[in-house]
């Protein structure tokens, strides 16, 4: 069982991976948020995952509202890290990942959980689908 906290190395902060993640990532939506995900190989992060959350400052002008809205995104995946890791071992991939809140409302943490769990498990069938068709080719970072 993984520990349900999200430390240093489950966060996202290296720059040439989080622009790789956007140039070659694959994106889905379960509203209210957009997931951007990538398969990397093990010798470019620690940890299982490594996420980061973001809220448009042009949706939300107070940086209040922006940061309640992260620490929902953040929680919520947080709650669900034990079963998404259990199943990225068992499909041996590494992943990094963002969480983009698309609203225009600052909606309930139910709606925000249920939107993460969703888009978690979306992720974790296609990265199954995806490594029984081929091997990632590009590893250019």
């Amino acid at each position: 069982m993984v520990k349900l906290s999200l430390t240093k190395s489950d966060r996202l902060c290296s720059e040439k991976l989080i622009s790789s993640l956007f140039n070659n990532g694959h994106a889905h939506f379960r509203y209210p948020i957009r997931v951007v995900y990538r398969r990397v190989d093990s010798g470019f992060i620690q940890s299982q995952a490594q996420g980061a959350f973001s809220v448009p400052k042009k949706r939300f002008k107070r940086a209040v509202k922006r940061n309640l809205l992260k620490r929902r995104m953040r929680e919520a995946y947080r709650l669900q890290k034990g079963e998404f890791y259990d199943r990225l071992k068992a499909v041996d991939s590494k992943v990094i990942f963002m969480f983009v809140y698309a609203s225009n409302e600052i909606l309930s943490f139910q709606i925000i959980s249920k939107s993460i769990s969703a888009l978690l498990a979306e992720m974790v069938s296609l990265l199954e689908n995806e490594k029984t068709v081929n091997k990632p080719t590009d590893t250019s970072y």
